[in-house]
């Protein structure tokens, strides 16, 4: 395949400069570092699937997040579960939660799913934060464990054995959103997004093509909170509450949403930008935040679309 074809034809190109990418990011910065662009891309990536692929804004995805760490924390301390067995059944807990929140908001579009979204996600923040027993206050959850082995990798805490491990279930979970996205359902996906009301003549079920969307999205980010509770051994009912689900917000759209390598890149840069300016001047916040509107501004599509640039550059449509 000549190089017009292979820019044109293979998101795969975009998912080899992002594997070389992480492969060289633990050299040049810390592991922890390291660790929450894994955590945060495959968040993003799952957050994606609703708002890029499916069109629908929600502000409620840190609740799942949140219930991917807790559910983890409780199988294993409240329940006494295998942290194997406990780290398989956290992103269902997450996803059962996008069923019952999704079924329910996306009764509505636009604005209105995203309210009702955001309103049922803070009824769930404030659930957990008044239950002792789910917020494991007054001091959270700790990971009972410094230990957890998958071959000769040790997947808790800051160490090599723990990126790895992340980058393969984001290899994992990239693969199988292309995959979905090339199913005759990603063609159902792709045309509710592009005109819900001529899909609905056409005789498909626009509330069930998203709300399988919206459950696989919280599936997915339950699974990036049980990658939190890995790295930091550590999580407290802040991971439910909606700034976080702001922050993917602008993670997607800064990498580019509707694409996907994009909230990859978007989390590289959030938690890079991030971790530079804050040792750099107290008023990281204003910076960061001008950055946001001129990549808004100046690339609609995020900055995944450099890449349409170069190859205009190169005289290749893509």
């Amino acid at each position: 395949m000549n190089l017009e074809g292979l820019l044109r034809d293979s998101p795969f190109v975009g998912l080899l400069a992002v594997l070389v990418v992480l492969a060289t990011l633990p050299f040049v910065v810390t592991m922890t570092t390291a660790g929450q662009v894994i955590i945060l891309g495959i968040f993003a990536m799952g957050y994606n699937l609703m708002f890029g692929f499916g069109g629908e804004m929600s502000f409620g995805h840190a609740s799942f997040y949140g219930l991917g760490a807790f559910g983890m924390a409780l199988l294993i301390i409240e329940v006494s579960v295998d942290p194997f067995v406990a780290m398989a059944a956290s992103p269902i807990i997450a996803a059962t939660a996008g069923v019952l929140i999704g079924a329910v908001s996306l009764k509505r579009r636009g604005i209105y799913f995203a309210m009702i979204s955001l309103a049922l996600a803070q009824m769930v923040y404030y659930y957990v934060i008044n239950n002792d027993t789910l917020s494991g206050s007054p001091t959270g959850f700790y990971f009972p464990s410094t230990d957890l082995f998958i071959g000769p990798f040790n997947i808790v805490g800051e160490g090599m054995g723990f990126y790895v491990f992340g980058i393969g279930v984001l290899l994992i979970l990239w693969l199988f959103i292309y995959r979905l996205l090339q199913s005759p359902y990603g063609m159902l996906l792709r045309a509710v997004r592009t005109n819900e009301q001529r899909a609905k003549y056409l005789g498909i079920s626009t509330y069930q093509v998203l709300l399988f969307a919206f459950t696989i999205s919280a599936l997915i980010a339950g699974v990036a909170g049980t990658m939190y509770f890995l790295l930091y051994g550590f999580i407290t009912p802040d991971l439910l509450f909606w700034s976080v689900s702001g922050q993917v917000i602008i993670i997607t759209i800064l990498g580019g949403a509707g694409s996907l390598n994009g909230p990859i890149l978007g989390a590289f840069i959030f938690v890079l930008a991030n971790d530079q300016l804050t040792e750099i001047t107290e008023h990281w916040p204003i910076i960061y935040g001008l950055l946001f509107v001129a990549v808004v501004l100046l690339l609609p599509g995020g900055m995944v679309s450099l890449r349409q640039e170069f190859s205009d550059r190169l005289n290749v449509d893509i």
